[in-house]
C-alpha cells in the first residue's frame, strides 16, 4: 500500500558535497543562500548578493540533494527577502 508519509524524504543536514551548486544552470550557490538565510536576524544586504532573484526554479538543487534539502523553497523565501527595501 503506497502512503504519502512512506514517499516523503527527511531532510537531513548538508553535507556540503556542492551538487546544488554544480546542477544549478544560473550559476547560484544555494548552500551559501541557505547558510545565509539561517542567520538571524538576515543579511539583507547579503542575501541580495547571493543574487536568488536570478533562480529561474527550475527545483535541480532539490533533485541532487543527498540531504533532500528542500533548497528551491529557500532560495524562492531568499528572493523574497533580497526584495524588500
Amino acid at each position: 500500500m503506497f502512503s504519502m508519509e512512506t514517499s516523503k524524504k527527511t531532510a537531513q543536514v548538508c553535507i556540503r558535497c556542492a551538487r546544488c551548486i554544480d546542477a544549478c544552470p544560473m550559476g547560484l550557490n544555494p548552500v551559501n543562500i541557505m547558510t545565509t538565510m539561517k542567520t538571524m536576524p538576515v543579511d539583507k544586504a547579503k542575501i541580495k548578493l547571493l543574487n536568488p532573484c536570478a533562480c529561474d526554479e527550475c527545483d535541480k538543487c532539490n533533485n541532487v540533494c543527498p540531504s533532500n534539502i528542500d533548497l528551491a523553497t529557500i532560495v524562492k523565501r531568499a528572493k523574497i527577502v533580497a526584495k524588500l527595501p
